[in-house]
């Protein structure tokens, strides 16, 4: 989706932190978040902000430092940009609640995930929801979602001794398909095509 999302953070603003995003590298909203800037700062911030994603370096922040958020550490800035990337997906704005606030503290939160998370064929796209199906979101993540693709396409004598119940049947049907057979006196052999 290529969206990413900036924090700004300065002395001078109280409350927090502004998160700025950018989408295709053009610039697309602010979120002062819990942030109580004045008049006089949204204006000078405003005027600050370039259309371009590109120029974001070339900019004298002053006082304020910007990051980008890849891999959020604090609650604020995980549901920003769970809130950007939502957006980005679903288009319109989400919407957390005080239980999901508390809870995404634990959660680990990144652009990948998020992307995993958005992609899968689902009902529900809640905070909640992201939260409870995390580990199924991180296996998608590190293995992909074919579990067919997650054996290798050739016998492993040492991979096939590991495998127990279904998971070996699996892959025995896999390399079946594949135009293995096994001789009970070689193992597994590859059928000549």
């Amino acid at each position: 989706m290529n969206t990413v999302l900036y924090k700004l953070t300065s002395p001078s603003i109280k409350g927090g932190s502004i998160y700025l995003k950018y989408k295709g590298g053009f610039f697309q909203a602010v979120d002062v978040a819990d942030a109580v800037p004045t008049g006089e700062q949204v204006a000078y911030l405003l005027k600050l902000i370039p259309p371009d994603e590109a120029d974001l370096s070339a900019r004298n922040w002053g006082k304020m430092k910007l990051d980008k958020v890849a891999e959020p550490k604090t609650a604020k800035d995980k549901i920003a940009l769970f809130c950007a990337l939502y957006k980005s997906y679903r288009a319109i704005p989400y919407i957390t609640t005080q239980t999901e606030r508390a809870n995404i503290i634990h959660v680990p939160v990144s652009e990948a995930l998020l992307a995993v998370f958005f992609e899968t064929t689902l009902q529900d796209y809640t905070l909640r929801n992201y939260s409870a199906r995390i580990n199924i979101t991180r296996d998608i993540l590190a293995n992909g979602r074919d579990f067919k693709s997650r054996f290798p396409n050739y016998f492993d004598p040492e991979f096939y001794r590991k495998l127990e119940g279904q998971k070996l049947v699996d892959y025995q049907r896999h390399l079946r398909l594949l135009g293995w057979r096994s001789d009970p006196r070689k193992g597994w052999v590859k059928d000549p095509q």
